[in-house]
């Protein structure tokens, strides 16, 4: 009898325990989160694609930089906050040289050079919005292979970074 009723006691003890810490007083803060959201204060090409079209190719002479185009872009940037800017490239890189980017044809591949000097696939280059470096485009092969007649494409994608 004196264990059931250290039981019940024990039990009403702790059904009480709530009220007592539910009745216990605590302190909030209200947090609140201010910000303001700019558009890209850069565009390029004013959002168009690009299409570097090199015609006809003669296989035999995509040697030493023989089929070179000029990339045709336009970098616009509207807010002056865009202090420090970045331009990469991006795309799947060539079996031929990591650096450049794979085409649709195996062995050929095209490569970028940024003011005369090797562009490559993902590394940023400092630029300037009102003196933007002059982009070739240059297809490039494995030496002493012979490529097959027919169209080849590549996709890449021009990035730009500002701080």
């Amino acid at each position: 009898m004196i264990q059931s009723f250290l039981t019940r006691t024990g039990c009403a003890a702790l059904l009480c325990l709530p009220l007592t810490v539910s009745g216990a007083s605590y302190t909030y803060l209200d947090i609140y989160v201010r910000g303001e959201i700019y558009s890209a204060p850069c565009k390029i090409n004013q959002g168009k694609n690009i299409l570097v079209d090199f015609k006809e190719v003669v296989t035999t002479r995509i040697e030493n930089d023989n089929y070179s185009e000029k990339l045709d872009y336009r970098i616009e940037c509207q807010d002056n906050r865009a202090r420090g800017i970045k331009m990469y490239i991006s795309g799947t890189p060539s079996s031929l040289d990591e650096r450049y980017l794979s085409t649709s044809v195996d062995d050929l591949a095209v490569k970028f050079q940024a003011n005369n000097t090797l562009m490559e696939l993902g590394k940023r280059i400092n630029i300037q919005s009102q003196a933007q470096p002059e982009i070739r485009v240059i297809l490039a092969k494995k030496s002493g292979v012979k490529l097959p007649s027919g169209d080849f494409n590549a996709n890449a994608t021009i990035h730009i970074e500002y701080e």
